[in-house]
C-alpha cells in the first residue's frame, strides 16, 4: 500500500508541477503582451510627438508666409467708395437700374473700367468673393495687388456673386 501511496504523492506533485508551470507560462505571456503594448505605446507617442513638431512647424511657416505677404503690402487706397460711385453715375447714365440689368456684361465692364471681363472666370470670382470664398486670399490679393481686387470686385458685383 506504500508504493501506491508513493505513487500518489508523485503524481500530485507532477499535476502541482504542471499547474504552475501553466501559471507560469501564462505570466509570461502576459507580461510578453504588456511589453508589446508598451512598445505600441512608446512608437504611438513617437509619432504623436512628430506630429506635433510638424504642426508648430507648419503654423511657424504660415506666420512667416503671412509676415511676407504683409511686407508686400500696397499703399494704395481701396477706393471702395469710388467704385460705388462710378457704378452708380453708370446706372444713371443708362437710364436706372432696369436698363442697366438689361444690358450684356461687355457694356456694363467698360463702363466701370474693365476691359478684359471675358477673360476672367468666375470661379477665379467665386475664388475670392461671394459664397465660399477664402476671405484670407481675398485679403492677401487687395494688400498685394489692389488694382486686380478692385477689378475682379467690380466684376463679382456685375456678375451678381457679390
Amino acid at each position: 500500500m506504500s508504493d501506491t501511496n508513493t505513487d500518489t504523492i508523485t503524481l500530485t506533485e507532477v499535476e502541482a508541477n504542471i499547474a504552475a508551470h501553466k501559471r507560469q507560462m501564462e505570466a509570461d505571456a502576459t507580461e510578453k503582451r504588456l511589453a508589446e503594448k508598451d512598445a505600441e505605446i512608446a512608437k504611438l507617442k513617437e509619432e504623436k510627438e512628430a506630429l506635433k513638431r510638424a504642426h508648430a512647424d507648419g503654423l511657424a511657416k504660415q506666420a512667416l508666409d503671412h509676415v511676407e505677404q504683409m511686407g508686400k503690402r500696397s499703399n494704395e487706397p481701396s477706393h471702395s467708395g469710388e467704385d460705388n460711385v462710378a457704378l452708380n453715375k453708370a446706372i444713371a447714365a443708362a437710364g436706372g437700374r432696369a436698363k442697366w440689368e438689361m444690358l450684356p456684361e461687355s457694356v456694363k465692364a467698360p463702363a466701370l473700367g474693365v476691359n478684359d471681363s471675358a477673360e476672367v472666370k468666375d470661379s477665379e470670382i467665386k475664388h475670392f468673393f461671394g459664397k465660399g470664398s477664402s476671405s484670407i486670399d481675398a485679403m492677401s490679393l487687395s494688400r498685394c495687388d489692389p488694382a486686380k481686387y478692385r477689378r475682379l470686385k467690380k466684376l463679382a458685383i456685375l456678375r451678381h456673386i457679390l
